[in-house]
């Protein structure tokens, strides 16, 4: 006989017991399909919506060509982790970058030297 594993459900807090990890998972996945069958839809939901208040380098990119002032509005709700891995991204398109976009990035730089958070 193999080890017993047990699982949790993160909503009910019920336990179930398994002797294989496939199994356990199984029965987590028997168990929301029919105690809680709008938590994985309520969650999708609830991730979109995060998403969209976190503006992607995607979104950042887009508005460097389109207006700074898009791009400071984006650049406002960013982490320094996301400005740190556009700034190393950037200086190493900055030489082939069309010099709107330059300037445009070159204001964020100067942005955000002034306003550290």
């Amino acid at each position: 006989m193999g080890k017993m594993i047990r699982a949790k459900c993160s909503i009910c807090g019920e336990t179930f017991n398994s002797r294989t990890r496939t199994a356990s998972i199984r029965k987590i996945g028997d168990h929301w399909r029919k105690e809680h069958p709008d938590a994985l839809s309520r969650r999708i939901k609830a991730g979109k919506r995060t998403a969209d208040q976190n503006p992607s380098i995607q979104d950042f990119m887009t508005a460097l060509g389109e207006s700074p002032r898009d791009a400071i509005r984006i650049y406002s709700k960013w982490t320094e982790y996301q400005y740190r891995t556009t700034k190393k991204y950037m200086d190493a398109l900055e030489p082939i970058l069309p010099e709107g976009i330059k300037a445009s990035w070159r204001l964020i730089e100067v942005f955000h030297d002034e306003h550290i958070r």
